[in-house]
């Protein structure tokens, strides 16, 4: 039991490492947020989600 905990907690920390650097969406979506407003996060968000869909 002691072996899943330890690789739920290194996904989580992977996960977390990942979604919350900053990088090149990070400086589009603010970018375009002080543009465009709420409607430009939500494009970010269904343009990224259409990129990640498949893999």
């Amino acid at each position: 039991m002691d072996s899943v905990l330890a690789i739920a907690f290194q996904v989580m920390a992977v996960s977390a490492s990942g979604a919350l650097s900053p990088g090149p969406l990070t400086v589009a979506t603010m970018a375009l947020g002080t543009r465009g407003g709420w409607k430009a996060g939500v494009f970010v968000s269904f343009g990224h989600a259409l990129f990640e869909l498949p893999l």
